[in-house]
């Protein structure tokens, strides 16, 4: 599964633009997304995968001296069939000891399927 941009999104210029002291590259973003969707979507069979959109957010600075919100960004994905289209990047204000978050949200029917897999795994275990 490949991470890729969509058409005339220009990810370097607009992550500059954000990039702050604590505003992770892009190659760290796309590994956090990748990992996340691997790891958490590997009940939903790849074919059934595309629709869900992945949200990714920066952690905030890693002590507390830091009293206000830092720059962080926040990237909106969407998985397909040939892998993750990024669709945004955008700052975002991330606090002290903010933890690093990818969220996925599925579509009615992964849900559905993937409700169905845990009910056949289950009766079969029985």
């Amino acid at each position: 599964m490949k991470v890729y941009y969509k058409r005339g999104f220009d990810p370097v210029t607009v992550h500059a633009n954000i990039a702050g002291v604590h505003t992770p590259s892009l190659t760290e973003v796309e590994a956090a997304i990748l990992a996340a969707v691997t790891s958490r979507l590997n009940h939903l069979p790849k074919k059934w995968r595309s629709g869900a959109s992945v949200t990714y957010l920066s952690a905030g600075a890693d002590t507390r001296a830091y009293r206000f919100p830092v720059n962080g960004i926040k990237v909106a994905a969407t998985l397909t069939t040939t892998g993750i289209r990024v669709d945004q990047i955008t700052r975002e204000k991330r606090y002290p000891k903010t933890p690093q978050r990818v969220q996925i949200a599925l579509t009615d029917a992964q849900t559905k399927i993937i409700a169905e897999n845990a009910v056949k795994y289950a009766l079969s275990a029985a």
